[in-house]
């Protein structure tokens, strides 16, 4: 068995029960060895090498790819179902050169949205510096959230010129009775309604809280979480997960990421944060900005991070 089909077959024992609609959608098939042929033909194809070794698998909502190729280059082969268009793709790698250019810790765009099996693939490089860390330290805490005020900072010029318009509203801003559509095949929602009344709630009166307040759309990430973060000691050293990208009013944002920005699932530790530290993130968050937000907008984001949390219980209900 090849390195990248060893890969893949490697992580689907890891859950071994959990729906591959991913692969499904994108390649056809959930076989390791037919997925390591359509990968490698790719980087043939497109990178004008072979892959030698396979450095990390990862599969989600989308399949990730970590490679060290025949010619040395180390890439990330990021490949995207079909209902991922290729205006959101190509938005995603705008936003994420202009970072990279101005001095942003996340990975640089290779290669533009090519097609992969039935769906389509973005290569960027493989950063794999620093390690994961546990943002229930205070100190890593803060970091997280001066990083999305500095990445908020960096985006304000861009507008809908610089395709900006073809990223998607916040998933508060999208969803309906009160969830967006769950982000896994795993979470069924409808089957599991009858016994989920009060999440479904506390979801419903976050977010007429959050819709109500308005203001003006910023360019973020709307999974803004540690599982996505590398660091060196208490330095961030790459962010990843691009396809995050989304628009919605900084409040907004911010509040998303105070109730998620502790979530991961490597080591030990709460995936949520308490309500000292969502309170925490926001103060950091207005200590880098460089002014606290006003009465209303602390609110819009009290209510997103508890629509989060909510979500996150609906998904662990279901």
């Amino acid at each position: 068995m090849t390195a990248i089909a060893a890969a893949v077959a490697e992580a689907f024992a890891i859950w071994p029960t959990v729906p591959r609609t991913s692969e499904e959608e994108t390649f056809g098939t959930v076989d390791p060895s037919a997925i390591d042929r359509l990968v490698s033909t790719f980087c043939e194809e497109h990178l004008g090498s072979a892959a030698a070794a396979c450095l990390l698998f990862e599969s989600h909502q989308t399949s990730v790819f970590g490679l060290e190729l025949r010619d040395g280059r180390r890439v990330c082969v990021k490949v995207f179902g079909p209902r991922y268009g290729r205006a959101f793709l190509d938005a995603v790698q705008f936003v994420q050169g202009r970072l990279v250019e101005r001095g942003f810790p996340c990975p640089r765009p290779l290669l533009g949205a090519r097609p992969l099996g039935g769906g389509s693939a973005l290569v960027e490089t493989l950063e794999l510096e620093g390690d994961w860390a546990d943002a229930h330290r205070p100190e890593i805490r803060s970091r997280i959230a001066e990083a999305l005020a500095r990445l908020i900072a960096l985006t304000t010029d861009l507008g809908v010129a610089d395709r900006v318009g073809d990223l998607p509203r916040s998933m508060l801003e999208v969803a309906v009775s009160p969830w967006p559509r769950p982000h896994h095949p795993m979470f069924d929602f409808a089957a599991t309604a009858s016994t989920a009344g009060w999440i479904d709630e506390l979801g419903r009166r976050a977010r007429r809280r959050v819709t109500s307040a308005g203001g003006r759309d910023v360019v973020g990430h709307g999974d803004w979480s540690v599982k996505d973060m590398r660091f060196d000691g208490d330095r961030l050293a790459v962010v990843y997960d691009w396809q995050s990208l989304c628009r919605a009013p900084e409040a907004v944002l911010v509040g998303q990421a105070a109730g998620s920005f502790t979530m991961q699932w490597r080591f030990p530790a709460p995936i949520a944060p308490d309500l000292d530290e969502i309170e925490g993130f926001i103060d950091a968050y207005e200590g880098a900005r460089g002014r606290p937000f006003v009465v209303e907008e602390r609110g819009t984001a009290r209510a997103a991070a508890a629509f989060v949390l909510a979500y996150s219980a609906r998904c662990e209900h279901a």
